[in-house]
């Protein structure tokens, strides 16, 4: 059976006139008229009941819809994959996350993707900020959903800001700065801070000491978890104060509160960062999407 034919009742059935039809797919009417009826011959019963007047699905062509029109999109699907792979895709794409930019951005950009190209199959790992750089790197990451830290200096690494994220300070509800809106850290002397340790995340950990510095303050660090869920989980039982990345206001813990700091220095460029020398075609294809999506 020819897949032109199937084309062809799935336009029909979309306008339900054959003269609208035949212009869609810029045929002449009679060729689609003739192409339907080998069509219903060919299967043995009518799709259509029509008249001078009207176009109507019979019942057994509003079930062959259906199932036809899944049919033509796992053919298109097919073509696809079959011409990438020709060109030279790779069908596999490794993609690592931080947590709070996984929750945020990977929705919008990786299901996309995956719905653009089902074929190419997507593993997705969570990391802590130095080892998705150093996978990144080494190679065994194709691309990231990072921060620019460590990443902007590095000749290896190319990157793409997807958007802007801030600095804020995190504390318990029950502290007394929850009361307002701003807060100047130079007044902070006394506290305890918790900052993520400079292992897991050196290049955060030396923006949150640079902010404090340019404030006045150096901050008195009690503790250094290597995850954020451990440094809310400090901070939720009264051990002190941190400063994180805004984004990561997507935690659960309801008796933190946080308060954006301001000033320049307080801005991060959240980014999609990759290997300059990743040869996996599929590397650019995504970035590609990127671009799409951010003028979508």
């Amino acid at each position: 059976m020819n897949i032109r034919y199937l084309q062809y009742f799935v336009t029909v059935a979309k306008y339900l006139n054959f003269t609208k039809a035949a212009k869609h797919l810029y045929i002449a009417q009679s060729g689609l008229s003739q192409s339907i009826s080998t069509l219903e011959k060919a299967l043995g019963f009518p799709l259509f009941i029509r008249d001078t007047r009207s176009v109507q699905l019979t019942e057994a062509g509003a079930v062959f819809l259906k199932d036809v029109k899944e049919l033509l999109w796992k053919y298109e699907q097919a073509v696809q994959k079959a011409y990438h792979i020709n060109a030279g895709y790779s069908a596999h794409l490794s993609i690592g996350f931080l947590p709070a930019l996984g929750k945020k951005y990977m929705p919008q950009y990786v299901s996309h993707f995956q719905q653009k190209y089902p074929y190419i199959q997507l593993e997705l790992q969570q990391f802590t900020l130095a080892p998705l750089n150093q996978g990144l790197q080494s190679g065994d990451l194709d691309i990231g959903f990072t921060r620019s830290f460590d990443l902007m200096n590095n000749p290896d690494i190319a990157i793409k800001k997807i958007n802007t994220d801030r600095t804020s300070i995190v504390l318990r509800k029950d502290h007394p700065l929850c009361k307002e809106n701003k807060v100047d850290l130079s007044t902070l002397t006394r506290e305890s801070f918790i900052i993520l340790s400079q292992k897991a995340a050196p290049g955060w950990f030396n923006k949150v000491i640079e902010i404090c510095s340019c404030r006045g303050l150096t901050p008195k660090i009690i503790a250094s978890p290597p995850q954020m869920d451990s440094v809310f989980a400090l901070v939720a039982a009264g051990m002190g104060v941190s400063i994180v990345p805004s984004s990561d206001k997507t935690h659960d813990i309801p008796c933190l509160h946080f308060i954006d700091l301001e000033g320049d220095d307080t801005q991060l460029d959240v980014v999609v960062a990759w290997n300059n020398s990743n040869d996996n075609s599929c590397v650019p294809l995504f970035i590609s999407e990127l671009g799409e999506q951010h003028r979508s």
